[in-house]
């Protein structure tokens, strides 16, 4: 049994790019993290983290252009979770992307802040043609007893 918990599960959906599909993509992370068990607190931080994602995608890379499609896949073992998060909208330019200074008080612009402070990892890639945003949230010390 010992080898099935090391091996990594993944889990993939292509959902419209509408707000509504939020709960959907808050589900599974809910879901597959209560099967790695991991700690009630890391899978918030993952949902928030990927709301942000999830919001960005759509604002900025598809223009608030209804029913464009966001790429999920959830992969999960038992030392972490990481969620990866594909588009096909404006091509995304990571030396670009900067979090603002938390005393500049304006809306917006603090999304990549909370990810970051959220997540272990926080990787923008365009390697493939498509923007590609990697959440990796490990797993609680205090949770570490997973078989």
């Amino acid at each position: 049994m010992k080898n099935q918990s090391k091996q990594s599960n993944k889990v993939s959906l292509t959902v419209p790019g509408d707000a509504r599909y939020l709960k959907v993509l808050r589900s599974v992370l809910e879901s597959v993290g209560q099967i790695y068990d991991f700690e009630e607190k890391d899978i918030q931080s993952m949902q928030l983290a990927a709301n942000e994602a999830f919001a960005n995608i759509i604002e900025h890379s598809y223009c608030n252009q209804a029913n464009c499609p966001i790429y999920i896949t959830l992969s999960s073992s038992k030392d972490k979770l990481q969620l990866e998060l594909e588009d096909e909208g404006i091509p995304l330019e990571p030396e670009k992307i900067k979090s603002r200074a938390l005393e500049d008080v304006k809306p917006g612009g603090l999304g990549v802040h909370f990810m970051k402070s959220l997540m272990d990892e926080v990787i923008f890639d365009t390697s493939n043609k498509r923007n590609r945003l990697i959440l990796i949230k490990e797993r609680s010390k205090s949770n570490e007893g997973f078989d």
